[in-house]
């Protein structure tokens, strides 16, 4: 039960993280010639990305968690 939990749960944050990149390009196009904006639009974007590869890979790293977990419970079967 934990591991479809894990997936739902890990499915959900990648998708969000998809969709902030997404908002934040769809912004960056909308953006003029301003190079202040543009510039201030690229570090937002630089920012959502970061946060976007870190929450990838906690969620991994919680993947890997469950996964050893679940090899000692059955070696202890």
């Amino acid at each position: 039960m934990n591991d479809t939990t894990l997936s739902s749960d890990a499915m959900l944050n990648m998708r969000q993280c998809i969709a902030l990149v997404s908002m934040s390009a769809s912004a960056l196009r909308q953006i003029g010639s301003d190079q202040r904006s543009q510039a201030k639009a690229l570090i937002d974007l630089r920012e959502i990305m970061n946060l976007a590869a870190t929450l990838g890979e906690q969620v991994l790293d919680e993947a890997d968690l469950a996964k050893s977990g679940e090899r000692r419970c059955g070696a202890q079967d």
